[in-house]
């Protein structure tokens, strides 16, 4: 056992999973778990999941309990960030740890207009289905709290069972429109390995340039910048070095250049060490 630490938490989310009960399972005494990359006394075992469908995207409530979603948290687990870097979200680069308090409670500015939309109607409907549900909502006092109750909302005892497939489904839809946003999660979704994931030292989001960061770059190359330099790759460090220098051409008016062509060559997951390691937000 001392040679493997993690068999104890295997055990005790394997526990909950096959658990035999589908009795509820609060999540008044979780809370202390957010932190850790196992909601496991939140159990993934889902009263809820005789609701499920492939369109529901129900797999993601229980995804998040167990932290195999890849936000920021649990790549900074698995893969620690090494000073003077420190955790940030990936979604809207705040200096805070990337966890689901984060998202569900509207503290990212990216993800921020998904809970003004979700909160108040999940609230509100807990409050006539699961009053217990409601009072240690409004009691919490922490985003892991508030976020821990909202994941077990599910599964909650409600005053109507059929009322179970309104919840599920409205917590599930706001978990994938949180994992759509995400850059990490949105490449998870793709495929790509937990290790490709890692984000604090080297470019990671692959989506598709927004008409601001377009608008910044092309700003910047008017003002000098050219393909390549120190500035524009910093300004875009999220971003892979050959669409940045790419991109820069363009703006120039120029389809690419021998050294675009050249970089072309490089391994996306070694690009970073052509970007600043200062500042990397």
């Amino acid at each position: 056992m001392e040679r493997f630490p993690f068999v104890g938490k295997v055990q005790v989310v394997a526990e909950h999973l096959w658990e035999k009960s589908s009795s509820s399972v609060g999540a008044s005494n979780v809370a202390h778990l957010y932190e850790g990359p196992s909601y496991a006394s939140i159990s993934p075992h889902l009263r809820c999941i005789r609701n499920s469908s492939c369109a529901h995207h129900i797999y993601l409530i229980s995804g998040a309990r167990t932290g195999s979603i890849a936000l920021g948290y649990i790549l900074d687990r698995l893969y620690p960030p090494v000073a003077p870097r420190t955790p940030f979200c990936p979604c809207c680069r705040a200096e805070v740890q990337d966890t689901w308090g984060h998202h569900l409670n509207g503290k990212c500015q990216a993800t921020s207009v998904l809970h003004g939309k979700m909160r108040s109607s999940l609230v509100s409907f807990m409050q006539l289905e699961a009053p217990d549900w409601y009072g240690r909502y409004v009691a919490a006092t922490t985003d892991c709290e508030r976020a821990a109750l909202i994941l077990a909302a599910a599964d909650e005892d409600l005053e109507y069972e059929d009322a179970r497939y309104n919840v599920t489904n409205h917590v599930a839809d706001w978990l994938h429109a949180i994992v759509k946003i995400h850059p990490l999660c949105s490449r998870q979704r793709k495929g790509a390995a937990i290790a490709t994931l890692q984000y604090n030292d080297r470019p990671y989001d692959h989506r598709e340039w927004t008409g601001t960061e377009l608008a910044r770059l092309k700003m910047m190359v008017d003002l000098g910048e050219r393909a390549g330099s120190t500035n524009l790759l910093h300004a875009f460090r999220s971003r892979r070095v050959q669409e940045v220098n790419t991109l820069a051409y363009r703006c120039n008016g120029r389809e690419g250049s021998e050294d675009s062509e050249d970089s072309s060559s490089e391994d996306d997951e070694h690009s970073h060490c052509r970007v600043p390691v200062t500042g990397w937000r």
